[in-house]
């Protein structure tokens, strides 16, 4: 068993080497300072930089810096800097934190990270490929046809938190709505700047299954219908309506109007039993199976917002106020009234304009 540990310390030490070496703060995405060293030794060290797991470029320590690095080395020069500029991809370019980590690369070939890393660095986000930050915000690009007055019109989808959900069209016409990841999303074409949508702001308790329970104040244990009911305000309802679009299913459709996926419904008939002998009670199960959609982007994304205004028709199945103020529910359900009207004219880019206005 010694002799395992030891092959095995020998197996470890022989790949990674003791190194010292700092990070310095000024450091940004697109430009690494900072020095490395092998400690009593003259030894010029290669740097390699790793964001987010991810080789972005390299250099040499070589550049001479303070005489305090020639003392932290215990070498006979200073000459242990390294000013490395790096020409950073562009699907890491999305405004997000990411841990970076910069190896000193030895001549024996081992190596060792820096004694500061992984540092946290924001890398800046190129023109319309910020990452979305809040549930139900909207993101849009062109169309990437080349031709600038079809790109004009665009694409849009809903932000869930993770991804983004979206009606990709004719691409897959039977099964149209798709979760797709924010760095495919934005490197397709010309991205768009992400929309926050104005609204108001109230909670709401609302369904968040593909089938609902229904009269949960009449129901008793263990006779309760599965589904999800949570509480929170517009932009939440919305998030989480497209995803269960997403998980029901829809079609792709060329016309304006949609068709919505509908949630199913399920509750057990306990008025059937008798309420003095409740644990011999068998209810029934009555149940309607969600169905599902026919949407282009825009209407998807006009929908799921739809679900958060009850004055719509659209609400999820029994969803209620859960914190009353008297203006924002009727003043919201105004708002997609007047954004759903047959008479706006329905694209992705003016839907994506209407949601940064408030009509009402």
């Amino acid at each position: 068993m010694k002799k395992f540990i030891f092959a095995l310390f020998i197996a470890m030490t022989a790949q990674s080497s003791w190194a010292i070496g700092y990070l310095d703060t000024w450091t940004t995405y697109e430009r690494y300072v900072g020095w490395s060293c092998v400690p009593n030794s003259d030894e010029i060290v290669g740097i390699h930089i790793y964001a987010s797991g991810v080789y972005i470029g390299g250099g040499n320590a070589a550049l001479t810096r303070e005489f305090a690095v020639a003392q932290a080395c215990n070498s006979s020069h200073s000459n242990h800097g390294f000013d490395i500029p790096v020409n950073v991809p562009a699907n890491f370019r999305d405004g997000t934190m990411r841990d970076v980590v910069v190896y000193s690369i030895h001549s024996n070939g081992t190596s060792a990270p820096l004694t500061n890393v992984p540092m946290r660095i924001r890398f800046d986000a190129l023109p319309g490929r910020a990452r979305p930050q809040n549930l139900g915000d909207i993101v849009g690009r062109d169309f990437g046809y080349g031709w600038a007055p079809l790109d004009y019109f665009g694409h849009i989808g809903i932000w869930d938190g993770n991804s983004v959900i979206e009606a990709i069209g004719s691409a897959d016409g039977a099964d149209t709505l798709k979760i797709t990841a924010w760095e495919n999303f934005s490197n397709s074409s010309n991205g768009w700047p992400v929309k926050v949508p104005v609204v108001k702001d109230f909670a709401q308790e609302y369904c968040s299954s593909t089938t609902c329970p229904l009269g949960n104040s009449t129901t008793f244990w263990p006779w309760i219908a599965p589904g999800s009911r949570h509480v929170g305000p517009e932009r939440e309802i919305a998030a989480k309506r497209a995803y269960v679009s997403y998980l029901i299913g829809a079609s792709y459709t060329r016309l304006g109007s949609f068709t919505p996926t509908q949630q199913g419904t399920g509750r057990y008939a306990i008025e059937t039993c008798n309420p003095f002998k409740k644990d011999q009670c068998r209810p029934p199960f009555i149940q309607t199976k969600p169905a599902r959609g026919t949407y282009r982007c825009e209407t998807f994304v006009m929908h799921s917002y739809a679900a958060s205004a009850i004055g719509t028709g659209y609400a999820t199945p029994e969803q209620k106020i859960a914190s009353w103020n008297p203006n924002r529910p009727p003043e919201w359900d105004r708002q997609m009234q007047w954004m759903m009207s047959p008479a706006r004219l329905r694209t992705p880019r003016t839907m994506y304009d209407n949601f940064g206005t408030w009509n009402y």
